[in-house]
């Protein structure tokens, strides 16, 4: 195609729909096949709508196999690391906090975070003190997943 001065033009190739639609699904699915390795799964996007975060079910849910009660091994038999302590997870306060993203090597990074309070029977001292000293879930190099102890 002859552009101004008689010059070629090149004109570039365009996506089709399906190419779009194919790399939307790949994209899609690598963010939802995090599987349930015992922690948020990287990063907390909605399974349907990966821009959208978690809704606070999703954090009650995962923090709901962390307490260990009394008697019951540290590792669960799923492979989750338990926190030493046990709770009435019904009864735990959940606020939703802003999402963190990742420094410019990790720009697809995006850790959705939440407060939870609420009263802890410690049932494991041992177990206890880990959580307390190395965190709990996948983000503790983000500074998530702290255990604050009032």
């Amino acid at each position: 195609m002859a552009g101004p001065g008689g010059r070629i033009a090149r004109v570039g190739r365009e996506k089709s729909t399906a190419t779009a639609r194919r790399h939307y699904r790949h994209r899609r699915r690598a963010v939802s096949d995090g599987g349930d390795t015992g922690g948020a799964a990287a990063p907390c996007v909605h399974p349907r709508h990966p821009s959208r975060p978690h809704p606070p079910r999703h954090v009650r849910t995962w923090f709901s196999r962390r307490p260990q009660p009394t008697g019951e091994p540290a590792v669960a038999p799923n492979g989750v690391t338990r926190i030493g302590a046990d709770t009435d997870t019904e009864r735990l306060a959940l606020r939703m906090l802003p999402r963190v993203s990742g420094p410019a090597p990790h720009k697809g990074l995006r850790i959705a975070r939440a407060e939870i309070k609420g009263t802890l029977t410690v049932t494991d001292p041992k177990a206890f003190v880990t959580a307390l000293t190395q965190g709990i879930g996948h983000a503790r190099a983000c500074s998530c997943g702290l255990i604050l102890v009032r």
